[in-house]
């Protein structure tokens, strides 16, 4: 595993869960692959919205720009991913954007995976930690979950329910697979979050 093994916290955990160093070595390796696997659905999500009609890839500041809605985003895999103080970054950064080149369009802070069952599209008031208020609310600036965007810039209510239900089969034909991924478990586990 390498250097950046805690070696008191793997014999701590591995105590905790009643396991040998050696499995709980093996879990945490699959571990790190889930958390690297996770970082790059974020990029699966920018790389799907920007292949929509009129959206982008962004080279500065946000992720993805939409001329013709007049929109830009930054996209997020997980409600919990960024933490406050960087939120309050991307607060301003989305402030900046709107002030200097986009002043017509509304940001978005993105957060494809909302806590369960929530949805929301709403303005975004980030805390400042510094001096423990929240970013002013400006109704350009809005935070959104990913099911709420993809309706909300596809015109289809169940747009990324529909993306969900369509990946099994494409992975099956990029697999070289005539079977599908996906079993029974499909939707309850996309309910679970989104509801």
């Amino acid at each position: 595993m390498g250097g950046g093994l805690d070696p008191f916290s793997a014999l701590f955990d591995a105590q905790a869960q009643g396991i040998g160093l050696q499995e709980w070595l093996q879990q945490e390796i699959a571990r790190k692959a889930q958390k690297s696997l996770q970082n790059h659905i974020g990029t699966f999500h920018e790389n799907i919205i920007s292949s929509i009609p009129s959206w982008a890839k962004h080279s500065g500041v946000v992720d993805l720009i939409s001329h013709n809605q007049k929109r830009i985003a930054e996209v997020k895999n997980k409600y919990n991913t960024t933490k406050g103080n960087h939120k309050r970054d991307i607060y301003d950064d989305l402030a900046g954007q709107i002030a200097v080149y986009y002043p017509v369009y509304t940001a978005y802070y993105v957060e494809v995976l909302p806590p369960p069952h929530k949805r929301y599209n709403e303005l975004f008031t980030p805390p400042d930690n510094r001096n423990k208020t929240n970013r002013p609310p400006n109704p350009q600036i809005r935070r959104i979950d990913g099911y709420s965007f993809y309706a909300l810039i596809t015109g289809e209510q169940h747009a990324l329910r529909h993306l969900y239900e369509t990946l099994p089969r494409v992975m099956a034909d990029i697999q070289g697979r005539g079977e599908l991924v996906g079993d029974e478990f499909l939707g309850k586990l996309f309910g679970q979050v989104y509801g």
